[in-house]
């Protein structure tokens, strides 16, 4: 019914708040209230945590009020998408606080001509929104770089979007020159049975894609966060300048080594969450992946102990400090 879905997404949502986010804030806030105090690799795990920090939160934040409003009849708009699972910068920000992005691609992108206009204005049209949409978060150059470099390398990736395209396909040619037919990849061995050989090697090309194109897009998107939660461009120097120092004598900051162990558990399973969602999404065109769903069609005895074990994790893993939502503050 809608009401127990809504339900099932207010409480993924306080999960991700309680469970993660409040508990990343601890360690993130220890290592970026003092970055001179840290190095190496203190600095790259908290600049790392602090990205699933803000998703969590923001996230959690919507999920609480598209779940509250499912309870009460209303259906609200989707917000994340799993935005970590982006392959590219332009996938990203479709999948990354939607009714935000949607709002500034209607009302500033568009005006501007959008994408139907010159690769020069194309370029200018996404650096600029993307400025604004950092000043739009805090009258601060920290918050404008982080704004401006997404800009600019959005549209360094649509430019270089054909390249890149042929690019891969010359490597997936150089592979399939080293398999041969696919008589010879039949013929590579009676170990494995043939249908499954046959099917991964004819994905191996397009996972290896998927993977690098991930990995660069999730690495760029938490490397600029550094000037999102800096103080200071100042700061943010210091902080980009230390991660590449020796590392500090204490990893665990902040945090015990519990709840540290405890944090990353706990993103591990959002990430599982996300990857069935994502496989979803995949294996059923035009639907939308969603856990609720997956779950659905599961039998009891595997529903209700997912379920039981989320509410009983918010209860005795929760951080129940006084830690505001992020977003409060913009």
């Amino acid at each position: 019914s809608l009401v127990a879905d809504g339900l099932k997404l207010m409480t993924w949502g306080f999960f991700q708040k309680l469970v993660i986010a409040d508990r990343a804030a601890l360690y993130v806030g220890t290592v970026y209230a003092d970055p001179a105090a840290h190095t190496g690799l203190p600095v790259i795990l908290a600049t790392l945590v602090f990205g699933f920090q803000m998703y969590c939160d923001f996230a959690g934040y919507s999920n609480i009020a598209i779940g509250s409003a499912q309870v009460m009849g209303f259906t609200l708009m989707e917000n994340f998408r799993r935005p970590f699972l982006s392959r590219t910068l332009p996938d990203l920000w479709r999948r990354w606080h939607i009714s935000l992005t949607t709002w500034f691609r209607d009302y500033l992108y568009f005006p501007m001509g959008g994408s139907r206009v010159p690769p020069w204005r194309l370029a200018f049209n996404a650096f600029f929104v993307f400025a604004v949409c950092g000043l739009w978060h805090g009258a601060s150059w920290t918050f404008v770089t982080w704004g401006a470099l997404h800009g600019f390398f959005l549209a360094l990736s649509v430019a270089t979007a054909p390249a890149r395209d042929r690019l891969w396909g010359r490597a997936e040619g150089v592979y399939w020159r080293m398999m041969g037919p696919p008589e010879a990849v039949r013929a590579m061995g009676p170990s494995v049975p043939t249908a499954l050989r046959d099917r991964v090697v004819r994905r191996l090309p397009g996972a290896v894609r998927t993977v690098v194109q991930m990995t660069c897009t999730f690495s760029f998107v938490i490397f600029v966060l550094v000037f999102f939660r800096s103080a200071s461009m100042g700061d943010a120097f210091a902080v980009i300048g230390n991660a590449f120092s020796p590392s500090s004598s204490n990893v665990i900051v902040g945090l015990g080594r519990y709840e540290f162990f405890l944090l990353w558990l706990s993103m591990g399973a959002l990430m599982g969450v996300e990857l069935v969602e994502e496989w979803e999404d995949a294996r059923v065109p035009g639907q939308r992946g969603d856990f609720r769903t997956f779950l659905k069609r599961r039998p009891a005895w595997v529903r209700y102990p997912v379920y039981v074990s989320l509410v009983l994790s918010i209860l005795m893993f929760g951080e129940y400090g006084a830690n505001e939502f992020i977003y409060f503050q913009f």
